[in-house]
C-alpha cells in the first residue's frame, strides 16, 4: 500500500524513493520551448516532483484493533475469563455506539462504563469477557462493536462447554480400561501373515458402575438427562491422590507426587470433595512433586481432598440405571475418552533374534491356557467322506494368559508391554512357562548337546517352527536362550538336542529350574481389558490371549 506524500516546495519526502514524474516532463518541456522562442531569459526555476512512499501509516491508524481476532476457547472447564483490548488509532475521537452479544448465553462483558462509550484520540481500553459453565455445549457467540458512523467489528467467541463428572465408581466391581488398536491382517495359505497397524493409538474407555441415593442420585439422573450426548470431564480414578495440606483459592501450585500418574501438560485434572464439590483445572507445567496450573483456583480445598487426572470424554452406550428402591440404585456407564491414548512403547526387554521376549510370569491362581489350532479346510461334497487340506502343514499355538499387576512400577511396565504390541501390530518370543525339556545328564561349558528325558521329540516335534528355540532358566536366576539345531534319539528313554551355541557354564540338572519352549506370537485380538482392581498403588489385573505364527522365519 502506497501514500502519496507531499513536502512544500515539493521536495521528496524521504532520500532514494521511487520516482514518480506526474506532468513535470511536460512542464519542463513547456519553460524550455519558452526560453527558445524569445531569447534570453533567467534561468527556470528548478522543478521537484512528487515521490510514491511505501509507509506502515494506513495499517495501524485510521481503523479500531482488538487484541484477538477470535476467541477460541476450546474445551470450557468452571467460569473462564479472557481480556481483550480495543484500540482506537485514529487521530480523533470515537464513540462506541453499542456492545452486542450474539447467541451468547452464559457471557457478561465488564469493563468501560457501557455504551455510548467514548474513545479519545489512540486510546486503548480493556473488556473482561467472563464465560460460565451454564449455557449451550456449543458455543458459537459472536461479540459485535458498532461504532459511530455504522462501522461495526464482529469478534467471534467459539468453545465447548465440558461438565464434571463427579459420581466416584463403586470400587465393589473393578474399574475396566479398555484399549482398542486397529489392525489390518493379510494372511497367505501357508500361514504367513502381513500386518500394518491402522491407529497410531489406542483408543481408551472406561466401564464402571455408580451407587448412587437421594440428592446424588436425583443430580445425577438430571444430568444424564441433559448432558447424555456431550461431553464431561472424566476423572481417571485409578490414578487418585489426596492433598496432603490445603489449597487456597487463588493458588497456581498444587503439591502432589506426580510419579506414574496420567497427569499431562496442557490436560485437565479434577479436586474432588464430594459429588457437590468439585472443580476441573488445566494444567501448564507437571514436576515430580507439583503441578502448575494455567488459572488460579477459585475456590478453597481442606486437606484430604482427591485429585485426579481428567480427560475429555464421551458416553460410549446409553447408561443403564438399576432402581433398589425408589431413592437409590446403581448406574453402569461407559465412557470413551475424546483424547489419543498416548503412552511410551519403551520396554527394558531382552531380545532374541530380533523380537523381544515377553518373559512375565502369569498369575498360576488362575489356570493359562494352550491350544493348537491349524488353517485347515474341510472339504464337503455331501455326497461322500470328507478331506483336510492344511497347506501349512503346522500349528498355531494359542495362550491365554493371566497377569497381576501390583504398584506403580508393574502397571507402568504392563501398559509400555501392551503399547509395544499395540493389538495384534508387533511379534514377540512367547515362553511355554511348562517344563517342556527334562535335563538328565550334565552338560559342560563348552558343550552343545543336552542329554534330555525321551519326550517324543525326534518322532514329532524335528525342529518345526515354534518347536526349536529353547528358554534355559537356572536356579540361581540366570536365564539363556538358545536354538535346536540337531536332534536323535539315543535310546528307548533318552535323547539328545544340539543347541547352536554353549551356554559357557556347566549345566546340571538339579540346577536347572526350568526348560520352555517358545513361540513367535503376537495378540490375538486388538482389544484389551485391564481391571482395577483398587488404585495405582494396588492391584489391576489383565489377560492376555495371544496367537503364534506357523512360520517364524
Amino acid at each position: 500500500m502506497f501514500t502519496l506524500l507531499w513536502h512544500y516546495p515539493l521536495t521528496p519526502v524521504y532520500s532514494a524513493p521511487r520516482f514518480h514524474p506526474g506532468n513535470a516532463s511536460a512542464l519542463q518541456m513547456q519553460v524550455q520551448a519558452r526560453h527558445r522562442g524569445y531569447g534570453r531569459h533567467p534561468a527556470p526555476a528548478r522543478l521537484s516532483a512528487a515521490y510514491l512512499h511505501s509507509t506502515f501509516y494506513p495499517d495501524f491508524y485510521e481503523r479500531f484493533h482488538v487484541s484477538a481476532r477470535q476467541l477460541a476457547l476450546g474445551n470450557l472447564i468452571g467460569e473462564q475469563r479472557r481480556e481483550l483490548r480495543l484500540w482506537n488509532s485514529y487521530r480523533r475521537s470515537r464513540i462506541l455506539q453499542s456492545l452486542t452479544l450474539i447467541h451468547g448465553e452464559g457471557l457478561v462483558v465488564t469493563g468501560p462504563p457501557s455504551p455510548p462509550t467514548p474513545f479519545l484520540p489512540l486510546q486503548e481500553r480493556t473488556y473482561t469477557v467472563v464465560i460460565s459453565p451454564e449455557g449451550p455445549s456449543i458455543l458459537r457467540a459472536t461479540m459485535q462493536f458498532t461504532f459511530d458512523g455504522a462501522q461495526t467489528l464482529a469478534l467471534p467467541v467459539t468453545g465447548t462447554r465440558i461438565v464434571s463428572w463427579c459420581w466416584p465408581p463403586d470400587w465393589g466391581n473393578p474399574v475396566q480400561e479398555r484399549l482398542t488398536w486397529l489392525t489390518e491382517l493379510l494372511p497367505s495359505r501357508t500361514g504367513v501373515t502381513q500386518r500394518r497397524k491402522l491407529r497410531r493409538w489406542p483408543r481408551r474407555a472406561f466401564e464402571f458402575s455408580v451407587r448412587v441415593h437421594a440428592q446424588d442420585r436425583r443430580t445425577l439422573d438430571s444430568a444424564l438427562f441433559d448432558w447424555s450426548s456431550l461431553r464431561w470431564a472424566l476423572p481417571i480414578f485409578p490414578h487418585v491422590s489426596r492433598l496432603d495440606r490445603p489449597v487456597i483459592a487463588g493458588a497456581y501450585v498444587i503439591e502432589t507426587d506426580t510419579t506414574g500418574r496420567e497427569f499431562q501438560t496442557g490436560g485437565l485434572a479434577m479436586l474432588w470433595y464430594d459429588a457437590r464439590h468439585s472443580e476441573v483445572i488445566q494444567i501448564a507445567d507437571i514436576r515430580p512433586d507439583r503441578i502448575v496450573l494455567t488459572h488460579p483456583l477459585l475456590s478453597h480445598w481442606p486437606r484430604g481432598t482427591r485429585l485426579y487426572p481428567a480427560r475429555s470424554a464421551h458416553l460410549h452406550a446409553a447408561p443403564e440405571h438399576t432402581y433398589w428402591h425408589d431413592d437409590a440404585g446403581s448406574v453402569r456407564v461407559v465412557f470413551e475418552l475424546d483424547e489419543p491414548g498416548e503412552a511410551t512403547a519403551d520396554i527394558p526387554a531382552t531380545h532374541y533374534r530380533g523380537y523381544p521376549v515377553f518373559d512375565w510370569r502369569p498369575d498360576r491362581s488362575q489356570d493359562p491356557i494352550a491350544r493348537y489350532v491349524r488353517l485347515s479346510h474341510v472339504l464337503d461334497e455331501h455326497t461322500g467322506l470328507t478331506s483336510v487340506l492344511d497347506r501349512p502343514n503346522r500349528p498355531y499355538r494359542g495362550d491365554t494368559l493371566h497377569f497381576l499387576l501390583d504398584g506403580r512400577t508393574q502397571r507402568d511396565m504392563g501398559r509400555r508391554w501392551l503399547y509395544r504390541l499395540a493389538g495384534r501390530y508387533r511379534y514377540v518370543w512367547l515362553p511355554s512357562g511348562t517344563h517342556d525339556v527334562h535335563l538328565v545328564q550334565p552338560a559342560s561349558a563348552a558343550d552343545t548337546a543336552l542329554v534330555i528325558q525321551w519326550s517324543g521329540y525326534t518322532r514329532f516335534a524335528r525342529t518345526q517352527p515354534n518347536r526349536r528355540d529353547l528358554r534355559i532358566e537356572l536356579r540361581d536366576g540366570s536365564i539363556f536362550f538358545r536354538r535346536i539345531i540337531g536332534y536323535g534319539e539315543l535310546d528307548a528313554e533318552r535323547e539328545q538336542l544340539t543347541i547352536d551355541a554353549p551356554l559357557d557354564q556347566r549345566l546340571d540338572p538339579g540346577n536347572v529350574r526350568l526348560i520352555s519352549f517358545m513361540t513367535r506370537t503376537a495378540l490375538a485380538h486388538d482389544d484389551v481389558v485391564i481391571d482395577h482392581l483398587t488404585d495405582l498403588d494396588g492391584l489391576a489385573r489383565v489377560t492376555l490371549e495371544f496367537s503364534g505364527e506357523p512360520d517364524e522365519h
